[in-house]
């Protein structure tokens, strides 16, 4: 290769360089190419970061969602559930004044006064069951507190305490003077009881 041959190859270099602007000469390319990607990698690093924390921020969003959800299902099937409470307390009353009648003492009648009144009870009775289907089939269910069963101040109103001798029976209910009732698992109304206070 002659010289004029190595000039016009350098010239041809040249001017390739200034033509590709990304051509880089080779004692340029550790002055401003790698620097320039060692910022680009930096870049990266950041990119990579910041999607990183907004896919965390998506996934922490979805199950937030999903979590709001599920407590507004739940919210809406306890609306449902309790929305009849006021209207069963009422019937508490109601199914409490044909117990009364029920047990009413109907000794000292005549034959034909013995009569009637079965025929009433059996009325009363027939009305009564339908009066106790409703409950069930409302989830209304009796809190009946057995005397010596451990007193709940949950499910139980204390009326009064009962003095007692004997410790195992302290706390305990002593007697029931009204019966309680829940709808489903939420308390409508409470077992008015008498409870056992062991003096020593």
């Amino acid at each position: 290769m002659n010289e004029e041959d190595i000039e016009n190859e350098d010239l041809s270099r040249h001017s390739e360089a200034e033509e590709d602007p990304e051509f880089v000469a080779e004692e340029d390319l550790e002055e401003n190419v790698l620097p320039k990607l060692k910022k680009l990698r930096g870049e990266l690093k950041a990119c990579q970061a910041d999607k990183q924390e907004y896919l965390t921020l998506a996934q922490r969003s979805r199950a937030d969602y999903i979590n709001l959800q599920q407590s507004v299902e739940k919210g809406r099937e306890d609306v449902l559930k309790f929305a009849k409470a006021d209207l069963l307390k009422e019937l508490i009353g109601l199914a409490e004044s044909f117990e009364a009648a029920l047990s009413a003492d109907r000794q000292g009648l005549g034959a034909e006064s013995q009569t009637v009144a079965d025929n009433w009870r059996k009325g009363v009775e027939s009305i009564y069951a339908q009066l106790q289907g409703i409950f069930d089939q409302n989830g209304v269910s009796e809190i009946n507190p057995g005397v010596g069963e451990e007193f709940s101040p949950v499910e139980h109103d204390a009326m009064m305490a009962v003095p007692t001798d004997d410790e195992a029976k302290d706390g305990t209910v002593a007697a029931v003077v009204q019966k309680g009732y829940r709808l489903h698992e939420r308390i409508l109304r409470p077992a008015k009881v008498h409870v056992a206070n062991f003096n020593k």
